[in-house]
């Protein structure tokens, strides 16, 4: 039997690496490729590295009870597009390490009724 060992070196970087262009906001909330492929959320603590890989620590969301169809009046045939579009989460104390190449999206959050709306929709000139 032998130990392994192997550094982990811990950084800070400007969210401008990962993203395309830097905004005035909320850009550690990100949405990012899950167990079996599933889009999921959370909050960007920390990034590190290894050698050969880069990550990030992950303080993940996890679904609402509620969804979005739950709150606006629109027709039945759309109540599955917006919930996929603007899931409703709340923040948990589940961390996860995630490759950044699974980091998929920059998101925007919103406040709503002691939960957060999370999209990953997004125009930039329209940002705060």
């Amino acid at each position: 039997m032998f130990l392994q060992t192997f550094q982990i070196q811990i950084y800070y970087v400007s969210f401008r690496h990962i993203y395309d262009i830097p905004f005035n906001c909320n850009s550690h909330v990100v949405s990012f490729i899950g167990k079996n492929d599933t889009i999921k959320y959370g909050n960007i603590i920390i990034f590190f590295s290894t050698e050969t890989e880069k990550y990030s620590l992950i303080q993940k969301y996890s679904s609402f009870k509620e969804q979005m169809s739950d709150f606006v009046d629109l027709p039945n045939e759309l109540h599955h597009s917006i919930n996929i579009f603007f899931p409703i989460v709340t923040l948990t104390n589940n961390f996860s390490i995630v490759p950044l190449t699974n980091i998929r999206r920059k998101c925007v959050r919103v406040d709503m009724f002691g939960s957060f709306c999370i999209s990953e929709i997004r125009l930039d000139y329209e940002h705060d």
